[in-house]
């Protein structure tokens, strides 16, 4: 694995790179790499630098700005890429709900104490 690789894989773990979004997005799709950067329409070597940069902004119309700039620097499908970054940030959303929903259960919990 490069440099580059190792860092794009650190950044998953990140809100702030596409890597976050875009891991959740293939997890969901049971994806891997090389099926993910064929929905995005771009090779193994691009997604790397794709996911390394930051992730679009959540509201319109930056977003689609966002997405449309990123996807024309890659030369990716701007609505795969919009879809891959919606759907995976919705999955991250779910996927840290339920621990915000526990987390203020045991506060109001405590509070009833």
């Amino acid at each position: 694995m490069s440099p580059l690789e190792e860092l794009a894989q650190r950044a998953e773990a990140d809100e702030f790179f596409l890597a976050c979004p875009l891991r959740w997005f293939a997890r969901s799709q049971s994806f891997t790499d090389e099926q993910l950067a064929e929905f995005l329409g771009c090779s193994r070597e691009t997604l790397v630098k794709v996911r390394l940069c930051g992730t679009p902004a959540a509201e319109q119309p930056a977003f689609g700005r966002d997405v449309a700039a990123i996807a024309a620097k890659f030369g990716l499908n701007e609505r795969a890429l919009k879809k891959a970054v919606r759907q995976g940030s919705v999955v991250l959303q779910m996927r840290s709900a339920p621990n915000a929903t526990l987390a203020a259960r045991d506060r109001s919990d405590e509070d009833e104490k």
